[in-house]
């Protein structure tokens, strides 16, 4: 008799596109392993048909005229918080974690060297095959280095175009 694995599945719950990605994902996982889910970043109400074991505050991005605006997001942000529920997680009972973006369990896996498998629209951007933009002010070349320096092992990242042999539509 083979033992189910054990994963950690940490979802950003900032967006929908995290949202509904995990709602596709997980019940899938499931079928062939253990699956703890972690939340982090909550700016809304999520509705998900699935039960979850950590939920966090996590971070979430401030913005303003469809840009990040740094000063709130900071403002509304507890750092401490942040890197406090970092140090805590402990993930010696999984066999691997999947994030997407989601900063607790990226952080986790690269204190704890732990295999990580990145799924997200942002990790995308780390190919040098998607399209850029030739400019970028001082708050998009952060936001942009934010989203291609995520600690992983593997990648899955999801764009509308395959631009690499790692992305995929969503």
């Amino acid at each position: 008799m083979n033992k189910k694995m054990n994963i950690l599945y940490g979802i950003n719950c900032t967006g929908q596109g995290h949202i509904s990605r995990a709602r596709c994902i997980i019940p899938k996982l499931s079928e062939t392993a253990n699956v703890d889910v972690l939340l982090s970043g909550m700016k809304q109400k999520v509705d998900l048909p699935f039960k979850f074991k950590y939920k966090y505050r996590g971070i979430s991005f401030v913005y303003s005229k469809g840009k990040v605006n740094w000063k709130k997001t900071i403002a509304k942000n507890n750092l401490f918080k942040l890197f406090k529920d970092t140090f805590s997680l402990n993930l010696d009972t999984y066999d691997f974690v999947v994030t997407d973006f989601e900063p607790i369990t990226t952080l986790a896996c690269f204190l704890q060297k732990k295999h990580c498998i990145h799924i997200s629209h942002q990790i995308s951007f780390i190919s040098p095959l998607v399209p850029q933009p030739n400019q970028r002010s001082f708050s998009e070349k952060i936001a942009h280095w934010l989203m291609t320096h995520q600690p992983h092992n593997e990648k899955i990242g999801l764009h509308y175009f395959a631009y690499d042999k790692y992305i995929f539509p969503p």
